[in-house]
């Protein structure tokens, strides 16, 4: 049988052929011998000692960082090593954790809320939440094994923005920036500004009734926001509707 032949029905390429073939000529043998492949550059004490200890350290580190670190100790090693070192130890390149899961308490609670609401009709409710976005520092990533969350340390009060915003079934509704603490009279003058401008635009004279739905935050509890609100509802009760 020619090497061509042999290439077509093994599905294999002549070159492949060809060096089985001397393999054979030379040893007599075509086994698959272990330890084949490539040259490990790193003992297994280097990779445990040195290379996943500085990650163990500091998950964060990049990899030119931790070549240096390497360079300093004697462990001459490229990139590409350090990067197949992680991944054969389990490690990826994973976006760090800034808060903790939800407790079940909190899972609880939803869970309950969606049963008790799964034939809800929702084109009438307005949602809000709030959100801050920090000017400087961002969510960083780190090497970690599988299934073990990095937690970033931040300090307690960056320089952020917090936005206010508002939505439901016909769109989304006005937006409210503000860089200091929200407290209860900037929460009414919200109410006022924010809620019932987006509310007279999507409903239009002929259906006015809906539904103001917020979260648990002690500010939208507040005695001043629930005054505020109830004098709403008592002066115009087709126009505003509090669901707590």
């Amino acid at each position: 049988m020619s090497f061509a032949a042999a290439s077509r029905y093994m599905g294999k390429s002549v070159s492949f052929i060809k060096k089985w073939v001397k393999k054979h000529e030379d040893v007599k043998n075509v086994d698959d011998l272990p330890e084949r492949g490539r040259r490990r550059s790193t003992s297994e004490r280097e990779d445990n000692k040195s290379i996943l200890k500085i990650f163990e350290k500091n998950p964060g580190c990049s990899l030119r960082k931790a070549k240096i670190v390497l360079a300093k100790k004697g462990v001459q090693v490229s990139l590409n090593t350090i990067r197949r070192r992680l991944r054969d130890a389990n490690h990826g390149w994973r976006c760090t954790k800034l808060k903790p899961f939800l407790s079940e308490k909190h899972v609880e609670k939803r869970l309950l809320w969606a049963r008790a609401n799964i034939d809800r009709e929702f084109s009438n409710i307005i949602f809000t939440d709030e959100s801050s976005f920090w000017a400087w520092g961002t969510r960083r990533h780190a090497w970690s094994p599988s299934g073990v969350p990095v937690i970033q340390r931040t300090v307690k009060h960056p320089v952020k923005v917090h936005v206010w915003g508002c939505f439901c079934k016909h769109g989304f509704g006005a937006l409210y920036l503000f860089t200091d603490n929200l407290n209860a009279q900037k929460m009414i003058n919200i109410y006022q500004h924010c809620v019932l401008k987006s509310a007279r635009r999507w409903f239009s004279s002929d259906n006015r009734l809906w539904v103001l739905k917020e979260d648990n935050d002690p500010k939208h509890r507040s005695r001043a926001c629930t005054k505020w609100k109830r004098e709403r509802i008592l002066k115009n009760a087709n126009i505003f509707v509090l669901n707590k």
